[in-house]
């Protein structure tokens, strides 16, 4: 199994002050043990990670602009 985790932090500039923080955790089973089964697995886990990480940043940063 591939696993990805991310820890991320939100700063607003130019003040360094941190708006939010996140964990993003995913797990995708390789169909194999072979080489590109594994990369596979690392790579549709390492996508939906992003994927979640941007949407996550995107909505925090709005929230945060609104409060303002």
């Amino acid at each position: 199994a591939a696993h990805v985790q991310i820890n991320a932090k939100l700063v607003k500039m130019p003040q360094r002050a941190i708006i939010g923080s996140v964990r993003i955790n995913r797990v995708a089973q390789a169909e194999s043990d072979r080489l590109e089964a594994i990369v596979e697995a690392f790579d549709e886990a390492l996508g939906k990670v992003l994927k979640n990480l941007v949407t996550w940043a995107l909505e925090t940063g709005q929230e945060a602009v609104g409060k303002s």
